[in-house]
C-alpha cells in the first residue's frame, strides 16, 4: 500500500511539473508569414538594447519571382515584430542569398548579402547598415565584384561578417571572409577583406591560407569562419587537406 501511494505521489508530481513546463513555453511566432520558400535565417541581438532583435532570411518576392533578403525587427524581445524590409537587387534577373549581420556596440547593425546569377556567373557582395534597430537601411555599397576580383573564381560565396567591438585600436573594424562559388572547381582559397570606415571602402582581398597552412588542391568549398576576440584579435578557422603538410585532413585556426 505504501509503495502504491508513493508511486501515485511521484506520478502526480511529475504530471504537475510537466503541465507547468508545457504551459510556460512561449507561443511560436510565424515571423515571415510567407506562403512560399523561406530559408537560411540569421538572427542578431542589439548589445546596447537586448529587446531589439533583428531577423534576416531568404524569401520569395514577385515581379519577377526571385529570392530576396528580407528583414524584420522586434523592440520587445521578440513578442511583436514590425513590417519586413526587402534589400534591393542590382540587376533585374539577379537573386540574393547568404545574409550575415553584425551589431556594433553602439547599436548600429551591419548586414551583408550576395546578389548574383549563376547563369552567367555574375554578381557581387553588398553591405548596408541601420541606425534605428533595423527599421530602415542605408543604400548598399559593394564589397566584392565577382567578375573582376580573382577572375574565374567568383569569390562571393558564404560572406560571413564580423565586427571588432573591443577597446583596442581596431575597434569598429569590419571583417568579411568568403570563398569561391560552390560550382567552381579546386584549387580554391578562403578570402579576407576588411573595412575601417563602416563599410564604405574595403581593403584588397587576400588569401587566408598560406605556406604551411594551405587549403590544398582537393577541397571545393574552403569556407572560413571568422570571429573577433574581446581584445580585438581576428580569429579564423578553415579546412585543409594537403598531403605535403599532413596525411590527415585538418582545420587550421589563424
Amino acid at each position: 500500500m505504501f509503495i502504491e501511494m508513493k508511486s501515485l505521489v511521484l506520478f502526480s508530481t511529475f504530471a504537475l511539473l510537466l503541465h507547468t513546463f508545457v504551459i510556460a513555453q512561449p507561443t511560436n511566432i510565424n515571423i515571415s508569414l510567407d506562403v512560399a520558400f523561406d530559408g537560411e535565417p540569421y538572427l542578431a541581438v542589439n548589445p546596447s538594447n537586448p529587446q531589439n532583435i533583428i531577423i534576416a532570411w531568404m524569401g520569395v518576392t514577385i515581379n519577377p519571382v526571385r529570392i530576396s533578403i528580407k528583414t524584420k525587427s522586434s523592440f520587445d524581445g521578440g513578442v511583436t515584430w514590425g513590417n519586413y524590409f526587402v534589400q534591393p537587387h542590382f540587376s533585374y534577373t539577379w537573386g540574393s542569398a547568404d545574409v550575415s549581420m553584425a551589431f556594433k556596440n553602439d547599436g548600429t547593425i551591419y548586414l551583408s548579402y550576395i546578389d548574383f546569377t549563376q547563369v552567367s556567373d555574375s554578381g557581387g557582395i553588398y553591405i548596408t547598415h541601420s541606425s534605428d534597430g533595423g527599421v530602415t537601411w542605408s543604400s548598399p555599397t559593394q564589397v566584392w565584384n565577382g567578375n573582376t576580383e580573382d577572375i574565374g573564381k567568383l569569390p562571393i560565396d558564404r560572406p560571413w561578417l564580423v565586427i571588432d567591438n573591443s577597446s583596442s585600436a581596431n575597434n569598429g573594424t569590419l571583417y568579411m571572409t568568403t570563398k569561391p562559388a560552390y560550382w567552381i572547381p579546386p584549387p580554391n582559397h578562403p578570402y579576407l577583406k576588411y573595412s575601417t570606415d563602416s563599410g564604405q571602402t574595403w581593403s584588397p582581398y587576400r588569401y587566408i591560407d598560406t605556406v604551411g597552412s594551405l587549403v590544398g588542391n582537393v577541397i571545393v568549398q574552403p569556407m572560413a569562419a571568422p570571429a573577433v576576440s574581446a581584445t580585438g584579435a581576428l580569429c579564423i578557422a578553415y579546412p585543409s587537406y594537403d598531403t605535403s603538410q599532413s596525411v590527415y585532413a585538418k582545420y587550421f585556426f589563424r
